[in-house]
């Protein structure tokens, strides 16, 4: 297939009164035209960094190195008026908190149509029209009324939907979708779901799912990333990683998911916490969790190596992990 986005070695650090904070090291990933890609981990591991630096929406001091080709173009290396051709017409994202993301003084048609009159035709009723249009593609009942409502006066599912709207007014080649369905109830996250994988479909485009839901992940990956404390621990197929997981993170991660069939009255859980940025430990960031740690572990960071067509950061394959856990019972 062939790749849209080409994201290498991308590293992003702030400078902060505690001293330099590393979100963001050396990660290297693609997504192909018309591909799913979903990035997996916990909080703060660096999955939303990634993604708004590629659109360039990082304080001045964030990015600090790498390449992120879209097609042709280095997108770090373009100057902020050649980006904002870019941003919302071949890019666009849907953000983690639509409440916080919509200008609560406008209605919301307004804003939808604000990205159609920059992008592509500077004329009032026709950027109305076009924000009606995609009000009623992304299944809004009463699209004519909804898009006179202002922000506060719709549900936080509406919202979801008016801000997939604001994204997909110009038919962007790449969506980014931060975490879209969090706050949202179940039956409400199935919908925004379904709407993304239509628009998908019916538009060929690319998205770059960011969730730290595994069960939205198995809706709609075609590759996953799973990111931690900064670094990617682990990339496959679906059928790789919930199959066949070979990181000890994410088998930890797939260990907490509840199923019915489970005799347990607790969740399983990974023992622990998430390091701190400030002061990530040296050698594999997970090894304080991990129950396979050995002392090389705490000395060096395992790079990512291949193996059944995925990639993973560990210095021991899945089976060798199984071995040892034989022999200690």
């Amino acid at each position: 297939m062939d790749t849209l986005l080409d994201v290498q070695n991308l590293k992003v650090q702030f400078n902060t009164p505690r001293g330099v904070v590393t979100a963001v090291d050396e990660i290297t990933f693609k997504i192909n035209k018309g591909e799913t890609l979903c990035v997996v981990g916990e909080s703060g591991c660096g999955k939303s960094a990634s993604a708004l630096s590629i659109l360039h929406l990082l304080a001045d001091n964030g990015i600090a190195g790498g390449n992120v080709w879209f097609k042709d173009k280095d997108l770090l290396t373009l100057p902020p008026h050649e980006m904002r051709k870019i941003r919302g017409r071949e890019i666009s994202m849907i953000f983690q908190e639509p409440m916080t993301s919509l200008n609560p003084v406008h209605q919301v048609g307004k804003q939808i149509g604000e990205a159609y009159k920059i992008h592509a035709k500077d004329d009032k009723k026709e950027a109305w029209a076009k924000a009606v249009e995609m009000l009623k593609l992304v299944g809004v009942p009463d699209p004519e009324r909804i898009a006179k409502c202002y922000p506060h006066q719709l549900s936080g599912g509406m919202r979801q939907r008016v801000m997939i709207a604001m994204a997909m007014a110009c038919d962007p080649e790449l969506l980014i979708a931060d975490e879209p369905t969090t706050a949202l109830d179940v039956t409400i996250q199935a919908q925004i779901l379904q709407i993304i994988k239509d628009l998908q479909a019916k538009k060929g485009m690319a998205v770059m799912f960011i969730t730290h839901d595994l069960g939205v992940v198995a809706e709609i990956a075609d590759y996953i990333v799973v990111m931690y404390a900064g670094k990617i621990v682990e990339e496959g197929t679906p059928q790789e990683i919930f199959y066949h997981p070979k990181h000890p993170y994410t088998e930890g991660l797939l260990r907490c998911i509840p199923r019915v069939d489970m005799d347990k009255d607790r969740l399983d859980i990974i023992r622990g916490n998430v390091p701190n940025p400030e002061n990530f430990p040296e050698g594999c960031r997970f090894h304080n969790r991990c129950v396979y740690c050995q002392d090389k572990c705490k000395v060096e960071m395992p790079k990512l190596r291949k193996l059944d067509g995925g990639k993973y950061a560990c210095y021991f394959t899945p089976e060798e992990r199984a071995e040892r856990s034989k022999e200690n019972g």
